[in-house]
């Protein structure tokens, strides 16, 4: 293993800004379109060094990817992108503890977050532990009766009842420093590992793992609680093997790449970006999982009515939603945890039956609670920042709350609840990519406007007393508007690419699947289409305020055939041009993927938004891919079903 962490990095923003070329300031969604830069000579040496086309070879040089890094970014492998774990702070004594508890027979036990990073982060602890013959306890504080983090009560019960001596804490304790200095004064040794934005001194653990304090600079804070976790436990499996440790036992070392899945399902639930190592525990999480090895996986697919491979959207849409019910709605938190690690057929059916249950509860909570806001157009205001409260909201779905906010408004949006045991208003608030808010709510909290807070970029929680609501609203406002810099809060589609109606076929989709897996930080390419017609709305199915479209479209000259899919509000914009009887020529925003139904292949362009054409538009211009494009596909070419063909992959240059 490297001592170094290999991994890709986005260009930034400085690196981007001379090259930015934008193509839309106001779309129908409100959005601007910019195209992402591409240096020609880089990408060249792209296209030489990954073996790739032209428009994949444009695609990585806009993502910052690098000559060093394309192999990696297009073939990730965990084994040549793993670094020594020791390169995180900490690690070292961590592992060394645990490894000492082991020898000595001391009971252990996993305090984990309630959320599906901190149940896949439990369950790695958990199986491991198994496969070595030991077995651990496992802890999920209660949302609403004990809050976020360690819980000092909770910590005396598993010291006296379980007679547990060392205690990890998984995907929390970064900012908890009072409670672990009253573990210490128990007598309980604890290991914290986390990864949440963290400044300062670190809490008196006997050890303190995170790649994302400031003080940590092994260039791997882009990783979940479980990536980390992981991390561990490969450390820990090295420190045991140089213990002799399996040789004692009688033990075969356990295989560690199957658990893989579990740190797949964390990585995408949290939204964490998939670059760097996150890439190759994403890819080779997901073929882990397709082979349905663990049988709390299995079952809740099964529960869900999920039969296919899955991919990156069936963990963010249809896993991690119900592993994390259990831990918003449910009485017993620890359900995701032990679904996750149990081998038991029975209680794994029985959990995931349960969880697909709270989910259905969990959403329909939510949907009540946001058409109230909706409603009443309290999410309405002049201010960068979007604060409603209400002692009526379940805790366990005021994050999800806060995220749709910001999607509907694009802009920072924080949901808050009374907590009645801690007499305090308790928040989760979640960002756009023009804003640190895990770094503002820290500046909160040392401005003891907030009691507590802490998270990432993207998602924070936080609580506070009751009058200083306001302050907090006023407070967050004036930071987000100091962080713009007289920038307007506009929401910015990056532009992979002009293409036009011709070049949406299957040579193209097919050849875009490279980029897989795509979600946070590698997302799917997003291509601005121009020049086409609605021909025809093949289907229209009413989705109460919004509509399910699939479209036909044609060329700007009423030729072609190509199917398009949107869901749209209905007072938008956007539902009026794609509804426009007059068939106004327009330029759509999308992806391309492949549409795969009762034995029908298709091609598709999966609508984002849309402009319509108009004399000063600077995509004006029309891009072809090249002059070996295949034909745009006809409507007869598209009813006739497509044999599924292996792909052969293309030789490569052996790595040095």
């Amino acid at each position: 293993m490297s001592k170094k962490a290999s991994q890709e990095k986005p260009a930034t923003a400085e690196e981007k800004k001379p090259v930015e070329d934008v193509q839309v300031e106001q779309s129908a969604l409100g959005r601007r379109w910019v195209l992402e830069p591409a240096d020609p000579k880089r990408t060249q040496n792209l296209m030489r060094k990954g073996d790739v086309s032209l428009i994949i070879a444009e695609i990585l040089n806009a993502r910052g990817i690098t000559e060093d890094d394309v192999l990696d970014y297009l073939d990730p492998k965990i084994k040549e992108m793993m670094p020594d774990p020791s390169i995180m702070k900490g690690m070292d004594d961590a592992v060394k503890r645990i490894a000492n508890a082991i020898d000595r027979g001391e009971n252990i036990a996993v305090f984990g977050d309630f959320d599906v990073d901190g149940a896949t982060s439990s369950a790695l602890l958990k199986k491991y532990f198994a496969a070595i013959g030991r077995d651990i306890e496992i802890y999920i504080p209660h949302r609403v009766k004990e809050g976020y983090g360690p819980q000092i009560d909770a910590f005396k019960a598993l010291q006296k009842d379980k007679k547990v001596s060392l205690i990890i804490t998984v995907d929390c304790g970064a900012s908890a420093h009072s409670v672990i200095g009253e573990a210490n004064d128990l007598g309980l040794s604890t290991i914290v590992f986390d990864h949440h934005q963290a400044y300062g001194e670190l809490p008196p653990a006997h050890a303190v793992v995170n790649p994302n304090h400031e003080s940590d600079d092994c260039g791997l804070n882009y990783l979940a609680g479980c990536g980390v976790t992981f991390m561990a436990i490969v450390a820990l499996n090295r420190e045991l093997k140089k213990r002799k440790f399996f040789e004692k036992q009688g033990l075969n070392p356990p295989n560690l790449m199957k658990l893989m899945d579990l740190v797949a399902l964390g990585t995408v639930a949290d939204v964490m970006p998939i670059i760097g190592l996150n890439r190759a525990f994403v890819r080779q999480g997901l073929k882990v999982m397709n082979e349905r090895h663990n049988m709390g996986l299995k079952l809740l697919m099964n529960a869900a009515d999920f039969k296919g491979e899955p991919v990156v959207h069936t963990i963010g849409f249809v896993l991690g939603p119900r592993i994390n019910a259990g831990g918003r709605l449910g009485d017993v938190p620890d359900l995701g945890a032990r679904l996750l690690s149990t081998t038991s057929m029975n209680e794994a059916a029985h959990i995931a039956n349960e969880l697909n249950e709270i989910n259905l509860q969990r959403r329909q909570e939510q949907e009540d609670a946001l058409k109230e806001i909706y409603s009443d157009n309290r999410h309405i205001t002049d201010d960068f920042f979007i604060a409603l409260a209400d002692e009526n909201w379940h805790p366990g779905i005021i994050g999800i709350m806060a995220g749709r906010i910001k999607d509907e408004c694009y802009k920072p949006a924080a949901v808050m609840t009374y907590d009645e045991k801690l007499g305090l208003w308790k928040g989760s608030a979640r960002s756009v990519e023009q804003i640190d808010l895990g770094r503002m709510i820290h500046d909160a909290v040392d401005a003891g406007i907030l009691e507590g807070g802490g998270g990432h970029k993207m998602a924070a929680g936080f609580s506070l007393k009751e009058e200083n609501i306001e302050k907090f609203k006023a407070f967050m406002n004036e930071k987000i508007k100091e962080a713009l810099n007289s920038e307007p809060l506009v929401e910015t589609q990056k532009v992979t690419s002009i293409i036009s109606h011709s070049a949406v076929n299957m040579a193209l989709a097919k050849e875009l699947e490279i980029l897989e897996p795509c979600g946070q930080g590698n997302p799917k390419p997003t291509f601005a289409l121009t020049n086409v017609k609605v021909k025809k709305i093949k289907v229209q199915k009413d989705k109460g305020d919004s509509d399910f479209f699939i479209l036909i479209l044609s060329d700007d000259t009423g030729q072609g055939y190509l199917e398009a899919k949107l869901f749209v509000k209905k007072d938008s914009d956007l539902h009026r041009l794609v509804t426009d009887p007059s068939q106004p020529t327009l330029h759509l925003l999308g992806s391309v993927s492949v549409n795969e139904f009762m034995g029908n292949t298709k091609v598709q362009f999966d609508v984002k938004d849309a402009v319509k054409d108009s004399p000063d538009l600077p995509l004006k211009k029309k891009c072809e891919l090249g002059a070996d494009s295949p034909k745009e596909q006809t409507e007869e070419q598209d009813k006739k079903p497509t044999k599924k063909r292996a792909r052969t992959p293309k030789p490569r240059t052996p790595r040095p």
